[in-house]
């Protein structure tokens, strides 16, 4: 057993320096010597997990997208009220983002390195965490606190704002304080979802 978490260990020191040497040199000009020396291993050593440097890749990109999706999903699913997680899911995301930039930017420029199954599987989970946010929406409609029945819509809106908002972050084009552009993005939101007398109207005309 000691064995089995020694080379889990490992392995995750590997990974987290991976995370390193291809944040600042991309796929291309990483090596794999660079990755050992800042793993403290051997070259051999990463042999011995990874069978190629594309693998090493994959397999970080999707040791970051797990952990990525076990933070957000963590609090969607709790008992928080409606707009707490609306406001969780946007700073956790962005902050994610924020702490991850270097890597954000090499996973948008060079996607087209995954493989099929890998992109699939991301797919599937956006698309999860989608669904999570509308359940969220959806328990607000019943709740009678958002006043607009359109969860799917309103998970949509919210997933495509935050997401705007963290490209403005990745090729730092914000420099306000990320808790500051959550709620204040939060609010808005919640402005227009929670006018049930505007909806009202507006249904109307």
């Amino acid at each position: 057993m000691a064995k089995e978490f020694q080379q889990h260990d490992k392995k995750i020191l590997i990974l987290r320096a991976a995370v390193k040497v291809f944040s600042k040199k991309g796929f291309h000009l990483a090596k794999i010597e660079e990755i050992a020396e800042e793993a403290g291993v051997g070259k051999g050593t990463i042999y011995e997990y990874f069978n190629s440097k594309k693998n090493l890749f994959e397999e970080m990109f999707i040791r970051i997208n797990e952990l990525y999706f076990k933070n957000i999903n963590e609090f969607l699913d709790s008992d928080k009220e409606v707009k707490e997680k609306i406001f969780l899911f946007i700073y956790t995301h962005l902050k994610f983002i924020s702490e991850h930039k270097d890597m954000a930017k090499i996973m948008m420029n060079e996607h087209h390195l995954f493989s099929e199954k890998i992109m699939q599987k991301t797919i599937k989970q956006r698309q999860k965490l989608i669904k999570n946010i509308e359940e969220v929406v959806s328990q607000g409609v019943a709740t009678g606190e958002i006043a607009v029945p359109e969860p799917w819509l309103i998970a949509q809106i919210i997933g495509g704002i935050t997401m705007n908002i963290s490209s403005n972050i990745i090729f730092e084009e914000i420099d306000k304080e990320l808790t500051e552009i959550a709620q204040k993005a939060t609010d808005i939101l919640w402005i227009g979802i929670s006018a049930k007398k505007d909806y009202q109207t507006w249904e109307q005309e």
